[in-house]
């Protein structure tokens, strides 16, 4: 053992001792140095980990908007097809929204469009729409709202790339992991289900003796709203015993739309139960399309929540 030692008693014994703290302090600078770099090295990777986060939540918000707006052009043009012509100036109205909202999305395209991988997707849905703008008024009731859900599948899987490209879905931390989860994946699918319900029962053949496929269909679209619900205050309780500040900020919304479906999900059962729908589809679409909007308030709400927390 003294043999190892030997040729560092040799170099310390023929130096000052100015000279030998020097050669201490470097000795002990280098793995503190070599330490104090990995350190700055993994902050400075999540700190890029996070802004491509945030990207993705600034990206996904015109999405949702976009997302919202479709779902609704689908239910009036279901109306209007059936020979509601009030209709005709909301249809109009609603047109120009979906024009500002691909604006805005454009507008995130060219900052983030190349690093999200979002660059030939977004064309191509311009061009659907395109189409569909121009051709839906010539379809029926049940074929507008086929191919209104068509395309709205197409914005859902938009949604979902940007989760996947901008990191979203690998966010390592309970709150926020489970806030993206709830705006990219549970949240939007949710307020598709409800807005093909609205679109569905818009477009049944008679609404005052409801089919048995219809009926069928109806429950379906019950379950599938009761389920959905269930799975985003689940997710969002999580959240919230993580965190607790979230609780303040997003139980009142949280609350407000799991109640609303419910309610929706009740007033589907009583079309099931009577075979009708007794009360009217204009109606209808008003009740339906306030159920929904309380999703969007919510997804609101989440998205300033996650990009805080980035």
């Amino acid at each position: 053992i003294k043999g190892i030692f030997t040729p560092a008693v040799n170099i310390m014994s023929h130096l000052w001792y100015w000279q030998k703290f020097a050669l201490l302090m470097v000795l002990f600078t280098i793995p503190v140095g070599y330490a104090l770099f990995s350190y700055t090295t993994q902050i400075d990777k999540s700190i890029a980990f996070a802004e491509k986060e945030i990207i993705g939540v600034r990206y996904i918000s015109p999405t949702l908007a976009l997302l919202q707006d479709l779902q609704q052009h689908r239910g009036m043009a279901s109306l209007y097809l059936r020979g509601d012509e009030s209709f005709l100036p909301r249809l109009e109205e609603k047109e120009k929204k979906i024009q500002r909202d691909f604006v805005l999305m454009n507008i995130q395209d060219q900052k983030f469009g190349k690093d999200l991988g979002t660059v030939d997707t977004l064309n191509i849905l311009q061009k659907k729409w395109a189409s569909l703008e121009q051709h839906y008024m010539q379809l029926t009731p049940k074929e507008s709202a086929r191919l209104h859900t068509e395309f709205i599948s197409d914005i859902l899987a938009l949604i979902y790339l940007v989760g996947d490209t901008s990191n979203l879905i690998l966010d390592p931390d309970i709150d926020s992991y489970y806030l993206m989860n709830t705006i990219v994946n549970t949240t939007p699918n949710l307020s598709e289900n409800l807005g093909q319900a609205r679109a569905f029962t818009l477009s049944v053949q008679d609404p005052k003796k409801i089919s048995d496929v219809e009926r069928r269909d109806i429950i379906n679209y019950s379950k599938i709203a009761f389920v959905g619900n269930e799975k985003i205050r689940r997710d969002m309780h999580v959240a919230f015993e993580f965190n607790n500040s979230l609780t303040e900020v997003l139980e009142e919304p949280l609350q407000e739309m799991s109640l609303s479906v419910k309610n929706f999900s009740l007033l589907l059962d009583t079309f099931v139960n009577t075979n009708a729908i007794e009360i009217s589809l204009p109606e209808y679409y008003t009740v339906s399309t306030n159920v929904i909007n309380t999703n969007f308030s919510l997804l609101q709400s989440l998205s300033t929540s996650l990009e805080n927390l980035l």
